[in-house]
């Protein structure tokens, strides 16, 4: 099996998880959508009684339906993206818009701990070449410890930049020298994820960091 293949139970367990979530987000665009259609029939049902119908009423009703659709539409896009992941085992990625896209797989598991997600552009691209479903699930575990380490309220920032030994992922806003948890990091299960990938995860408690740093292009 080649270092960074697709192994089994925590993959399937991460492919769940971002379903899940994915799911749950539609539901709610569903929900919305479902709300607006009721009022819609409300309005209908007043007018066949003779009652005028209020033409700005019903335009900020489509306005927010449409949004909805269109907000429905990039989910879908994201969940079609993450599902095609898996279909090439190396491919050069881009890193900084791989983790931007995770960052936006993980943002409703970061507002359930009011915690916000931010990848601001890098000074240059920064790739890499890997497994993208593999590099996900990394980003996604470092994501994960990342938000258990913060505070509530807190402003999680995600990095892509160049390192002493190549492209890394600096994630800051953490708990400075805080929690016990810090001197777990990485964990088995972080670990056998980096190393598919020939990746390494470091902490730095006092800045109050991850680090995940990826090899060089090759």
């Amino acid at each position: 099996m080649e270092r960074d293949s697709l192994p089994g139970a925590a993959d399937l367990r991460f492919f769940g998880a971002v379903g899940a979530s994915i799911s749950h987000e539609m539901k709610n665009v569903l929900a919305i959508i479902n709300e607006m259609v009721g009022l819609l029939d409300d309005l209908s049902r007043m007018a066949a009684t003779g009652r005028p119908l209020e033409p700005e009423r019903l335009q900020s009703m489509t306005g927010r339906m449409q949004a909805q659709v269109a907000r429905g539409d990039g989910i879908m896009r994201g969940l079609n993206r993450f599902c095609h992941s898996v279909d090439r085992p190396r491919d050069t990625l881009d890193l900084t818009d791989l983790t931007g896209f995770v960052a936006d797989l993980a943002k409703r598991r970061a507002a359930l701990r009011e915690v916000t997600l931010e990848t601001p552009p890098p000074p240059q691209p920064q790739r890499v070449t890997a497994n993208a479903f593999a590099l996900e699930h990394l980003i996604w575990a470092c994501l994960e410890r990342a938000i258990a380490l913060a505070d509530r309220g807190a402003t999680l920032v995600l990095r892509t930049e160049a390192g002493p030994a190549g492209p890394r992922v600096r994630i800051t806003g953490l708990t400075p020298a805080g929690p016990t948890d810090w001197a777990a990091i990485p964990d088995e299960g972080e670990r056998r994820l980096a190393e598919r990938l020939g990746a390494t995860l470091s902490a730095d408690p006092a800045a109050g960091e991850l680090i995940l740093s990826l090899p060089e292009l090759g």
